[in-house]
């Protein structure tokens, strides 16, 4: 139903003890009811059984928002306890709610806190069904809106209920076959290691309807059993075909002389999609290629069953338990002789002997097979005041389902180290700390690290990143690449975090960050910086979100903050920065690029992303380049931006007074 105007406020705040929505909201007869529902060929909870999927489970949440002409005015969350809905209580404990009134219009969708306002969508790159992060986070539902224009159109039982309306399609590969040419090898394993969705995000249009955007997205599948076989599932922003690969397929085996053969098969050619259906592909991997057998198309209501229990297809050819340790290492740790590492219990070896005080120096080690973790709890590679001061190559190999839960001290694959760490590929690797955490090394204290591959979810109460959480010393960080969910109360970088004060310099370069980074100072490559620290030559298709907090905060594309004598060159930024911060004592400092600066150096930078910026308070500073200029800035070589993503943003948004306004004329808008 079309909106109506805005007349009398809606507003209404229950104060409950111990955060319970009871009292106040439960008895307020004008309070506003909730009862949602899923359409007729629609389902929530792909990862339930065909009836749970109808409806919604225990535990589900949904955003409700107020409207006026299309424009939020107050939104409530409102949580579903397996009979009923009630408006979920905020951290102070207070539990806010409508009142009914009118004229008014409601609109309500799901995931709640997914989207800012049920009309735009981001499409999830992580759906591997992790107990933090699952599948249902993609399964992105609205409710069209309804409008309640005088009292007589209240329902008489108080009750708002929206019908919910998916707007994603379901995708699932299974594996049906591996053709006879892999004759040659043993222990044949296939596994689905990404699906490209041809676009990133849904939005609402004017006239009601959802229309695909954005450039391709990268999913991570969940993994699951369908008849025995191996299938791969994910959630996807319907629309049109595409050319592009719809499915990367690595084949493992070994051959008779032991040697391990990786085998990666593409398939091409993104197919249409239809919101609310689900499309099976059952494929016969072969050496060359990888042939679709047949397509399976039915509404999303009948057929797939997922049992909500992420299961690695690709097995580790030794499991380990989790436990056992071996550092009966071949080699001699010299670099024309390393040491080898052939199983998880020698990484795990590796790590005992580090964290008992073997330091490594000077020692050289290389990885020689792939390794499974099995998503046990691992212990670090160093740990505070016992650093990895060793060489260490992955040589490509790759390391799945890295898992550290909960820790309190600076975690990663790594905890602690100051030596050499090359070429090391991490799949599928979880890592969460209430104080540093990073997928690969927690504190460097000094060292390199060099043409890293790092997929992953990383979370932390203080300081996260991909690559490095903290550093300690001088660090040279080179050619890797970062694709990850990073999630940082503090300091959050898509390749470092933050310094331990002005000790060392950091140095990024040439490395690539996608996925998504949540801080309450968060940069694209790093969250914050101090000193002769240098960014170069780096690339940022993240996006960045801000943790939102009754303080101020700062966002930038490549880097958060950065104070004294930072230098950025050559680099390009084309994520979104999509901030929206509901508290009124803090504000949010934002650049395309960076978000505050104190005595910077840029040069040939360019943002070429998209920026969307509101605070409830005012005094918040945007820049199309950087948000905040505390003192001097240098504007070496040009740098630009484009002027239809950074809208009416100038390209600094503060600086101080006595500023040589002159520099910004290097600064260019572009169309």
């Amino acid at each position: 139903m079309a909106g109506a105007a805005w007349v009398i406020a809606l507003l209404a705040a229950g104060c409950s003890k111990e955060g319970s929505p009871a009292v106040g909201w439960a008895s307020d007869p004008q309070a506003v009811r909730i009862d949602a529902s899923v359409g007729a060929v629609t389902k929530t909870n792909p990862l339930g059984t065909d009836e749970e999927q109808t409806k919604f489970s225990g535990g589900d949440k949904i955003a409700v928002a107020a409207l006026d002409n299309g424009a939020v005015k107050k939104t409530v969350k409102y949580q579903f306890d397996g009979s009923s809905w009630a408006p979920v209580a905020d951290e102070t404990g207070a539990t806010d709610y409508f009142l009914w009134d009118t004229p008014v219009t409601f609109r309500a969708w799901y995931p709640a806190g997914k989207s800012a306002d049920g009309s735009e969508f981001k499409l999830p790159g992580v759906q591997v069904g992790s107990k933090d992060y699952t599948l249902a986070d993609a399964d992105f539902m609205t409710s069209d809106d309804c409008t309640y224009s005088t009292l007589n159109d209240i329902p008489g039982d108080r009750t708002f209920k929206p019908v919910l309306t998916r707007r994603m399609a379901l995708v699932t590969i299974v594996i049906d076959k591996v053709a006879d040419e892999y004759a040659d090898l043993k222990d044949i394993r296939a596994q689905v290691k990404t699906i490209n969705s041809a676009h990133s995000l849904v939005k609402l249009q004017s006239d009601g309807t959802f229309k695909p955007e954005g450039e391709m997205t990268v999913v991570r599948p969940y993994s699951h059993k369908v008849e025995e076989k191996s299938a791969y599932s994910a959630i996807v922003v319907p629309g049109e075909a595409s050319k592009e690969v719809f499915v990367n397929v690595d084949v493992d085996g070994y051959k008779d002389d032991g040697t391990e053969t990786i085998i990666i098969n593409e398939v091409t050619g993104i197919p249409a999609a239809e919101a609310g259906k689900h499309y099976t592909y059952k494929l016969i991997v072969g050496k060359e290629t990888v042939k679709i057998a047949g397509v399976t198309v039915v509404d999303w209501t009948t057929g797939l069953t997922l049992d909500g229990n992420f299961e690695a297809e690709v097995e580790n050819y030794s499991e380990w338990d989790g436990k056992i340790t071996d550092t009966d290492f071949s080699g001699d740790g010299t670099q024309g002789a390393p040491f080898l590492i052939t199983s998880a219990a020698e990484l795990a070896g590796l790590a005992a002997m580090v964290n008992s005080g073997t330091s490594y120096h000077d020692k050289y080690f290389r990885l020689e097979t792939d390794i499974d973790l099995m998503g046990h709890e691992w212990t670090p590679i160093g740990k505070s005041g016992k650093y990895f001061y060793g060489n260490f190559d992955g040589n490509g190999k790759v390391i799945t389902n890295l898992t550290i839960s909960n820790a309190t001290d600076e975690v990663g694959l790594f905890g602690f180290a100051g030596g050499t760490i090359q070429n090391v590929v991490l799949r599928n690797a979880n890592v969460a700390s209430s104080g540093v955490a990073a997928l690969l090394v927690g504190d460097a204290n000094g060292g390199a690290i060099k043409s890293c591959k790092i997929d992953g979810v990383v979370r932390s109460g203080h300081i996260a990143a991909g690559i490095v959480g903290l550093s300690d010393s001088d660090v040279e960080i080179s050619d890797c690449e970062v694709n990850v969910e990073c999630y940082g109360d503090d300091y959050t970088g898509g390749v470092f975090g933050s310094k331990s004060g002005y000790i060392g310099d950091v140095v990024v370069k040439n490395c690539i960050v996608r996925g998504r980074i949540y801080g309450k100072t968060v940069g694209g490559i790093a969250g914050s910086l101090q000193g002769s620290d240098v960014i170069s030559g780096c690339k940022s298709y993240a996006t960045l979100s801000l943790v939102d907090k009754k303080y101020d905060s700062w966002a930038g594309g490549i880097a958060g903050s950065a104070y004294y004598n930072c230098k950025f060159e050559d680099c390009e930024v084309y994520g979104d920065i999509d901030i929206e911060s509901e508290y009124e004592l803090g504000s949010p400092h934002v650049g395309g690029l960076i978000g505050h600066a104190s005595d910077a150096t840029i040069s040939n930078l360019k943002f070429e992303g998209t920026m969307n910026v509101t605070s409830k308070k005012e005094g918040n500073t945007v820049g199309a380049i950087i948000g905040v200029v505390e003192k001097s800035l240098t504007v070496s070589s040009e740098c630009t931006y484009k002027k239809s993503g950074t809208g009416t943003f100038p390209p600094v948004g503060t600086y101080p007074e006595g500023f040589d306004t002159a520099i910004l004329d290097k600064i260019k808008g572009i169309e």
